[in-house]
């Protein structure tokens, strides 16, 4: 048997609304796990925001924050977080210019501008420029590792970003990811440190944020309510996450 990584995109691939993963999904990923096959989340949501009942599932590495945190068997590999000075202007910019921002962090999320939103209640709220600066600001020591942000309010300025980030437009909002850091490079990084060639990797995803993944992985399943783009990028195409189609697809590996 031809060892093999399964990589998994969360929100709207394995769940959506913070809501637990299908019994079908969640057998399906262990029945491949105990076949000797290595299994990874990898997500857009940064450490702080993926919650317990996906953890639960039992992976063998986590790719977050969109590439920019990876952990395999507990331990750190990789970590990029956005320069302190940066995220002042960041700050500054959105303070200035309004528009909601979230910066997404490995400790906690943190608001710019929430305006009546009602999600994000917890989060904390922020509008000083030197919030991150070292030995200075509240939140000094904290780790923002990428943001996102409603896209027609912040259009105007995203230029703003290019020389810093590489930005992935999801239709409402935009997400902002450190250069050099993306869903396939940090499956690159995790595949070189587990030995594994890449054409022998398997990836799994429905958004704008998971194209790169899916073109890089030896097959790329785009989901069954993925964007028609992803579709198109794709290898395969299997069931909406409300049909569980992460279990139709593992289910061809646990039958060959």
């Amino acid at each position: 048997m031809t060892k093999k990584a399964f990589f998994f995109d969360l929100d709207g691939t394995l769940a959506e609304h913070n809501l637990p993963a299908s019994m079908q999904d969640v057998e399906a990923i262990r029945a491949v796990r105990a076949r000797g096959h290595s299994v990874f989340l990898c997500t857009g949501r940064t450490p702080c925001h993926i919650y317990d009942s996906i953890l639960d599932i039992g992976f063998d590495g986590i790719i977050a924050g969109g590439g920019t945190h990876i952990t395999l068997g507990g331990n750190m590999i990789y970590r990029k977080e956005i320069d302190p000075f940066i995220i002042g202007r960041i700050i500054e910019l959105f303070t200035t210019n309004g528009g909601l921002c979230i910066l997404e962090g490995e400790q906690s999320l943190y608001v710019i501008n929430p305006g009546n939103n009602n999600w994000g209640c917890d989060w904390h709220k922020i509008s000083d420029p030197d919030a991150f600066v070292p030995q200075k600001g509240e939140f000094a020591g904290q780790a923002v590792l990428k943001f996102s942000a409603e896209a027609q309010s912040c259009r105007p300025f995203s230029d703003k970003f290019y020389a810093d980030f590489n930005i992935i437009d999801h239709g409402g909002f935009l997400e902002f990811v450190p250069q050099g850091n993306s869903k396939s490079a940090g499956m690159r990084r995790v595949l070189d440190a587990v030995g594994i060639d890449y054409k022998d990797s398997v990836a799994f995803g429905d958004s704008p944020n998971d194209l790169d993944m899916l073109q890089f992985a030896g097959i790329g399943v785009a989901m069954g309510n993925a964007t028609q783009a992803v579709k198109s990028a794709a290898d395969e195409i299997t069931a909406p996450l409300s049909e569980s189609g992460v279990a139709l697809t593992l289910n061809k590996y646990l039958t060959s």
